[in-house]
């Protein structure tokens, strides 16, 4: 000790010493966004072994996750908020920000990068992987504007090419009759990989293929000759089915590292309906073969691939009657649900017709009373509203909803029905008075797969005040791929 004390060298080495531990104390939940507490913290920077991808300790890995729509149209989805929101509630782990070139894109508004930008820097920030997308499209051929492409993909790798989160998708879906892999998609990709290793020597870059990103097997007889490559693959559930499915199967033989950078629910137009026993098809196939995925597409446009509807805030925080039949299934996939609602109604809209219900005499008002957003279905007496809804791709079904019964007497009556396709039959008649109550009903097995059926709520009420109110119903059940 003595020693110490006359030493003035020590006992100033010791101050600052003494200082970092408690910076260190102090400071120690403050930790950077690739520690081990985020997925990309555990898992690292991403290599491509054979045709499957690998994490940091070279074991296989499946990405989970959403691409955005057009950023110029759809950019208010694309924040920080949502991007956080769908790593925690979804279970999110790869977000894919789709750059459109054309439609109003990247080459008539540069500064749609700037999107970009703020949705990688919110995937670091989340512990996420993302997809960096050149979004070609009408533009078929990537040749068209690839000194331009070029120029992105070496801004991009500059500012991003020392994070492990980052992904390149360097064209989105090469198409037309003279668009061919060997011809235009292999040259095209040289110049831009090439650009993008000068700053970034191994992060993942995906090529798409041509014929929209399904030609993957014209890849085995002029692969690319760079590490960490990989294949875009796109499929609709609606229009693409096993043969697309062999032809990955081939690919994968061959060691062609595939990756579903953009998929959906719906037809190959985006729309004309979801097809969840086809979806879950391509789901397994996908998880027993682990190859990663986005779903298209995280907006609310008006077609049916499209997971939200219009009452879905830009910043997140959806409940399930904000998102559309696909983004349910997709929400309830994604976070490894089998058993997950594939119909929810909130009437937020403020139509029945958004919701494809029947109506006789019942209106949507507003309800500070709610158990979810701020408008119910108004029953008054003989009102009815019946649904439609295909179970198809589903079993075990099950009826949930939140209803609110007022000032009823004597007979009056709340009857809750189901339709098999042939006969109603009645799940519940209520006639007692209450506040809001949530319910849940098993349906018969007659329900499961079943193209006709229906629910029907109707109103049998003597007093001109007495009133039912109906919100949040789910359709829920468990998918299947039975026919």
């Amino acid at each position: 000790m003595q020693c110490i004390k006359k030493n003035p060298f020590i006992r100033s080495f010791l101050a600052i010493l003494s200082l970092c531990l408690i910076f260190t104390q102090l400071f120690a939940g403050c930790s950077s966004p690739d520690n081990n507490n985020t997925f990309v913290g555990r898992n690292g920077k991403l290599k491509v072994i054979g045709s499957q991808l690998c994490n940091q300790k070279k074991e296989p890995i499946q990405l989970k996750g959403m691409s955005s729509h057009s950023l110029n149209l759809f950019g208010r989805f694309v924040n920080t908020n949502t991007i956080q929101y769908l790593r925690d509630d979804w279970g999110m782990t790869l977000f894919r920000t789709a750059m459109y070139t054309e439609e109003g894109g990247y080459i008539k508004n540069p500064d749609t990068k700037k999107k970009v930008q703020e949705a990688v820097q919110a995937a670091i920030d989340a512990g996420i992987y993302v997809i960096i997308d050149w979004h070609i499209l009408s533009d078929g051929d990537p040749n068209i504007y690839k000194s331009q492409a070029k120029e992105f993909f070496k801004e991009m790798s500059t500012l991003y090419g020392k994070y492990p989160n980052v992904i390149y998708e360097i064209c989105n879906e090469p198409n037309g009759k003279d668009v061919t892999w060997s011809g235009s998609i292999k040259p095209y990709a040289d110049e831009v990989i090439s650009v993008i290793r000068k700053n970034d020597p191994d992060n993942v870059i995906i090529v798409g293929t041509d014929t929209w990103s399904q030609g993957i097997d014209a890849v085995e007889k002029d692969p690319l000759n760079f590490k960490n490559i990989m294949y875009a693959l796109h499929f609709y559930a609606g229009t693409h089915g096993k043969e697309l499915r062999d032809r990955i199967d081939y690919c994968i033989g061959k060691n062609i590292p595939v990756f579903a950078s953009e998929w959906g629910t719906s037809l190959s137009n985006g729309s004309d309906g979801v097809y969840p026993v086809e979806t879950t098809q391509w789901i397994n196939f996908l998880d027993e073969r682990k190859i990663s995925w986005a779903n298209w597409s995280l907006s609310d446009k008006a077609e049916s691939s499209a997971a939200l509807t219009p009452s879905a805030n830009s910043n997140g925080g959806w409940t399930d009657s904000d998102l559309s039949e696909s983004g349910l299934m997709v929400k309830y996939i994604m976070k490894g649900k089998n058993e997950a609602p594939f119909f929810c109604e909130g009437f937020e809209s403020m139509l029945f017709t958004s919701g494809g219900w029947n109506v006789t005499g019942a209106m949507i008002l507003q309800d500070q009373q709610a158990p979810a957003g701020n408008y119910v279905s108004i029953l008054k007496n003989d009102n009815t509203i019946s649904k439609s809804k295909s179970t198809k791709g589903y079993k075990s079904i099950k009826l949930e909803l939140a209803y609110s019964l007022r000032n009823l007497k004597g007979n009056d009556a709340f009857t809750i029905e189901w339709f098999d396709g042939h006969t109603w039959s009645q799940l519940d008649k209520i006639s007692q008075n209450s506040d809001w109550t949530v319910k849940k009903y098993a349906i018969p097995e007659a329900s499961s797969n079943n193209p006709d059926f229906m629910i029907r709520f109707t109103s049998s009420l003597s007093e001109p005040s007495a009133k039912i109110s109906l919100d949040e119903v789910k359709l829920i059940g468990e998918r299947t791929i039975e026919n």
